[in-house]
């Protein structure tokens, strides 16, 4: 063995080492303990006659055999090795595993979910538009900037009403999405867990390795969840965010978009008991579903049209690096851990750790007072 070419494989236990001090303030702490009570047993000349003292210098090499046989554990808990060198292949060519790339590649689904409840008919933005033109003019510049990802989309009120498929027709997207109107599929009222709840099962038809990206626009009104009395309403939220089970949340991304004014709106044509019915934007819940899928949540009235597309498609373009660079690694530590069995080194560990038994043996061996 050559200790100039000896490394340990793991240096870190070496912090181990420290507790050598303890070990020898409590060896010492023994010793007197021991001499203590024997003094308060008897006097001198009476204990001569009844017990064999223990000997000073037997307990001082047990102390010694304690410390050294914790040192040499240590040792061999660190691992030594020594002459390191590569595995001799037959004919000098490593063997190779052939991997697929194309199976460490993600396609990439964007899904939009619209809210067309009667409430999305309110005129509350600068221009005079209506929550509803404005979403479908954020999502038409949006689809025009897509570079080959699949687009579906979903419009949704108390249910959910599927407008286009999974697909890479944009042309036909964008006709759809200006085709959009309020309360989509002849359905009124808004309940995000209904909605959430069959949009699940169509994304459990879609492909697992497929990554998802599900932007909601809506401006957080659910006639269901609003009705519910405070100790209720946790309950509820709960309920909501434990829709998407763990297999989807690996591969879905969440954003979520508040359409409106914090300030209260009258909705057009909708009376209540013949009283107008007013709207505003209630972001709790589309701000809860962003934080616990880890997405983000955008507030509408703080951005432009096209600065808010812009920032949604840095978004799906961030991601989608993400989950492609994700495998990359992957092949990089599985490379990295075929290059490291393909080395050979001496092991040593065996040497300090068969001297570590031995000192125990004789600690245990040796007797604490020396017969005359």
């Amino acid at each position: 063995m050559s200790i100039r070419n000896l490394f340990f494989v793991f240096p870190q236990a070496s912090f181990l080492m420290l507790f050598l001090l303890p070990l020898l303030f409590l060896q010492g702490c023994l010793f007197y303990y021991r001499q203590k009570q024997t003094i308060a047993f008897a006097s001198d000349k009476v204990l001569k006659t009844l017990l064999i003292p223990r000997s000073k210098f037997v307990h001082l090499c047990k102390m010694m055999i304690c410390l050294l046989c914790w040192l040499f554990a240590c040792l061999a808990l660190m691992n030594p090795q020594s002459n390191l060198r590569y595995l001799s292949f037959a004919g000098g060519i490593p063997s190779q595993k052939t991997i697929d790339l194309a199976k460490q590649i993600h396609s990439h689904e964007i899904i939009l979910l619209v809210d067309t409840s009667a409430s999305m008919d309110v005129k509350d933005n600068p221009n005079g538009e209506t929550r509803l033109e404005r979403v479908k003019d954020i999502m038409d510049n949006l689809i025009s900037l897509l570079t080959g990802q699949t687009v579906s989309l979903y419009a949704f009120t108390s249910t959910l009403t599927p407008m286009v498929p999974s697909t890479n027709d944009y042309l036909f997207t964008r006709m759809m999405i200006k085709g959009l109107s309020i309360n989509e599929g002849d359905v009124e009222g808004t309940n995000f867990e209904t909605a959430l709840t069959l949009l699940k099962k169509k994304l459990f038809e879609l492909p697992k390795e497929k990554l998802l990206t599900l932007i909601l626009f809506s401006d957080g009104g659910d006639e269901q969840f609003e009705k519910l009395e405070d100790p209720y309403k946790q309950k509820a939220i709960q309920n909501i965010l434990s829709i998407f089970p763990d297999s989807i949340k690996d591969h879905l991304y969440f954003l979520t978009v508040g359409m409106g004014s914090s300030q209260p709106q009258l909705i057009p044509h909708v009376l209540f008991e013949g009283k107008p019915v007013y709207s505003k934007l209630e972001p709790f819940l589309l701000e809860q579903l962003a934080t616990h899928y880890q997405g983000k949540y955008y507030l509408a009235e703080s951005w432009t049209n096209k600065n808010l597309t812009e920032e949604l498609n840095k978004q799906l373009l961030n991601e989608s690096v993400r989950k492609q660079t994700e495998p990359a690694q992957s092949l990089e530590r599985k490379v990295r851990l075929a290059k490291r069995d393909e080395l050979l080194s001496d092991l040593y560990y065996q040497i300090p750790l068969g001297i570590s038994i031995l000192l125990l043996l004789l600690y245990l061996i040796l007797p604490d007072a020396r017969r005359p």
